[in-house]
């Protein structure tokens, strides 16, 4: 299996743009835990603003007895507050079930919290081996490029999918790998709207996003390539040493995903021809906080 984390925000929250199945049942995601460990993927991704995701995570890791085998990535509040840090984490550990947390991070960045008190607590937490890494969620490339540079930080959550080739303009990617940062990729569909008809968009009030879509149809039809694996698969081709988080609603789409990451990909060319013509997209497009 390639480096995947799961991504559980809709474990606790009716998320994405494309969700048609909303919050999954208790026994679904205990099903849903079961079979990524099973397919080796045992890093989990959660936050403590996504509704109750830590605390259904925890009973499900307690159930499956595999609260130390796991690995997660949880990120603090966006209005936390710098004295009650180690007081939230160590919630979020309790609701989790674990001793101690692979990756803390900061939901979004600021460059204004990443200071000299905000570090020596993150320090402290590191050497009570209550985390194992810090890092950093991003939304711009700009952001990416500037947390690289901060010493602090170990991990990096950045969005990238195949409309959006800013990150491989900046040498995001290689730059990161010299400098042994923990990259992890998140939105690999674009919160679903990659794969999504045009009815669904008509009807979700954002038909002005068919037309970039007609280009990324078309390829994966002219190469006789499934959307969804092609989505996937060039994401993974192109950064072969970062962790890709695909969140699911559902076993079967879990299944999916996992079939679509194990399959054999006709001709790596297709990746090349796409990413070398790929034009660059509106902000409009490629940020999902400016959709309405």
């Amino acid at each position: 299996m390639k480096n995947v984390c799961l991504g559980t925000v809709q474990f606790g929250l009716n998320y994405g743009v494309s969700n048609k199945l909303g919050k999954p049942q208790y026994q679904d995601v205990v099903n849903i835990i079961k079979c990524s460990f099973k397919n080796n993927i045992n890093y989990f991704d959660t936050a403590q603003s996504y509704g109750d995701s830590e605390i259904v995570l925890g009973k499900a890791f307690k159930e499956l007895g595999i609260q130390s085998k796991v690995n997660v990535i949880t990120k603090l509040s966006p209005n936390f507050k710098l004295d009650n840090i180690t007081i939230d984490l160590k919630k979020s550990l309790s609701n989790l079930g674990i001793k101690n947390a692979w990756g803390l991070m900061l939901h979004r960045f600021d460059k204004k919290l990443i200071n000299t008190e905000f570090g020596l607590i993150i320090k402290q937490l590191k050497k009570a081996e209550l985390i194992k890494h810090f890092g950093v969620s991003v939304y711009s490339p700009d952001d990416a490029l500037l947390v690289l540079k901060n010493p602090l930080v170990d991990i990096i959550q950045v969005p990238f999918n195949i409309l959006d080739r800013r990150l491989i303009d900046n040498n995001f990617f290689e730059i990161a790998n010299q400098m042994q940062k923990k990259v992890f990729i998140r939105s690999v569909y674009l919160q679903g709207l990659l794969i999504m008809s045009d009815e669904d968009l008509i009807n979700k009030n954002m038909s002005w996003a068919i037309p970039y879509l007609l280009r990324l149809r078309q390829f994966t039809h002219d190469n006789m390539i499934d959307m969804k694996s092609f989505a996937l698969n060039a994401i993974t081709d192109k950064v072969t040493n970062s962790f890709v988080i695909t969140g699911v609603d559902s076993i079967n789409q879990l299944k999916e995903n996992i079939s679509l990451l194990n399959e054999n990909i006709p001709s790596k060319q297709i990746f090349e021809d796409w990413w070398k013509n790929l034009p660059l997209y509106p902000e409009k497009l490629l940020n999902p906080s400016l959709w309405k």
